[in-house]
């Protein structure tokens, strides 16, 4: 098991805050989830691999997906469970590169902030490639190699202040790389989390400014860059790659 030991997720998962920061993962993950799906999610058996937090899959969930989530962390999961209320989720408790399902199962398989944190990636990945159906679509956001947060980061953990532990990182090439040897036809490569919008924000709840969320004007900018092989690169923290089985 290459994942982070219990402990360290135990400690990650009651130490970050109930209302999550990262408000634009999260809507920019279910509009590619959907777009991925041709826009019909209801019915679709959605399976989401290390839900942490879980709010795109409740999200998912209220718009009629079947939707199962595997987490190893018993503290993410209680508090997923308080989250989704009385919302039909099926949650399973388990290390990722553990678990089992039947194969040609799932319509759509995704990830954010998971495949980082294993040193051997193609076993998950060849997972879910069994788990999918033919034309099945995967999607996986991990962090972006080539941004000034990597710097920023390596430094945190080389002085063992990084909450999250050991954790990798991915240049956009090399995240499609992965995909494509584990049989993986790659459909998108999308920017997540522009890293200057992410300094802003830091600097307004600073003063006490409360972050409302993506608006307009952000949208139909983000929407003319996230593809830019040049911005893709170097200016967001997060990269997505949707694949098709």
């Amino acid at each position: 098991m290459d994942i982070l030991n219990r402990e360290t997720w135990e400690k990650y998962y009651e130490s970050i805050s109930q209302e999550y920061e990262y408000y634009y993962i999260q809507e920019q993950l279910i509009e590619t989830v959907i777009r991925s799906l041709n826009n019909y999610v209801k019915g679709k058996k959605i399976l989401e691999l290390g839900c942490g937090k879980g709010l795109e899959s409740i999200e998912l969930a209220k718009k009629g997906a079947e939707v199962t989530v595997v987490e190893y962390s018993e503290n993410a999961i209680n508090a997923f469970k308080k989250r989704k209320g009385e919302i039909n989720i099926n949650v399973i408790k388990n290390d990722i590169s553990d678990v089992k399902f039947p194969e040609n199962y799932f319509d759509l398989v995704f990830s954010s902030g998971v495949l980082e944190h294993f040193k051997n990636p193609d076993i998950i990945i060849k997972k879910q490639y069994e788990f999918l159906k033919n034309k099945g679509i995967i999607i996986v956001e991990v962090p972006n190699k080539c941004t000034l947060f990597t710097i920023f980061k390596k430094i945190l953990m080389k002085l063992n202040k990084w909450p999250a532990g050991w954790e990798t990182e991915y240049s956009p090439n090399e995240l499609k790389n992965l995909l494509e040897n584990n049989g993986f036809n790659i459909i998108d490569i999308i920017g997540r989390d522009f890293l200057v919008l992410r300094i802003f924000r830091k600097i307004k709840r600073k003063i006490g400014i409360k972050d409302k969320g993506e608006g307009v004007l952000y949208k139909w900018f983000r929407s003319k860059i996230q593809r830019n092989k040049i911005f893709l690169k170097y200016f967001f923290v997060v990269i997505a790659v949707v694949g098709e089985k």
